[in-house]
């Protein structure tokens, strides 16, 4: 009988051992929130990566936006992350009543990101116009530096005032915000170019920001493997026992 106890808690063991294998592969990746505001930074709503010592671009999407006129934004980033340059998809900078806050510019005219180290404020507003429809609000590129360790993950979030979210009206707009950031890969031997760096479309804003539909194939999987592991181990305390009885 003791023998008989031993083997039953040995099968359950294995089953629950198997089974926290299993569930401790599968990412937890925030979605979006339907009827709000989502505020999302890439790598949040599904897996994002890069080699370490290759540029990435991370993009701060607008999702669900039905009309913004502001938003300020403190994005923070690790020191394993170097910021290369950043770009406001949201800015139309034709139109004289619009602002976005920017570094200084360097020698050749442009933005001199490189004294910016660790975080940033964007801050963008448009005195009498609005923004309608998923679009990206900015987008960094970021160096990983060579030594960032493989398997790491790179963090980049947001801090926002509430208050600085609102219409051209000034009426406050919820949101959600979905931190993101990327996981570092081993180097490929070739240092990777950027993705493409334009201003996204409504369609393509959706496409990046919306979470793929694969987690019911996720769980599937690993339904399957729990049943067939824990099968396993019952099939094991039945040979178990038919030794025994002989």
């Amino acid at each position: 009988m003791k023998n008989k106890a031993l083997l039953k808690a040995a099968a359950a063991f294995i089953c629950l051992v198997m089974l926290a294998s299993v569930f401790s592969g599968v990412s937890a990746f925030e979605t979006v929130e339907a009827g709000k505001l989502n505020i999302v930074i890439d790598g949040g709503t599904e897996r994002k990566e890069a080699a370490a010592g290759s540029e990435v671009e991370i993009k701060v999407n607008l999702v669900n936006n039905t009309t913004i006129s502001s938003l300020k934004a403190r994005i923070s980033w690790p020191d394993a992350l170097e910021l290369v340059n950043a770009e406001y998809g949201i800015y139309n900078k034709e139109d004289s009543t619009e602002m976005a806050i920017m570094p200084d510019a360097g020698a050749d005219g442009k933005p001199d990101w490189s004294g910016v180290r660790g975080h940033f404020t964007f801050n963008w507003i448009s005195a009498f116009n609005e923004v309608k429809g998923d679009v990206n609000y900015v987008t960094m590129t970021f160096k990983v530096k060579a030594d960032a360790k493989e398997g790491d993950f790179l963090a980049v979030k947001a801090e926002i005032d509430p208050e600085s979210v609102f219409d051209k009206d000034t009426n406050n707009i919820p949101f959600k915000l979905i931190d993101g950031g990327v996981y570092v890969t081993a180097p490929s031997g070739d240092t990777a170019a950027p993705t493409d760096s334009k201003t996204v479309t409504d369609a393509e804003a959706k496409a990046e920001t919306e979470p793929k539909n694969n987690t019911g194939v996720i769980w599937i999987i690993v339904i399957i493997a729990a049943v067939v592991v824990c099968a396993a181990a019952a099939a094991l305390v039945v040979v178990k026992k038919r030794k025994a009885a002989k």
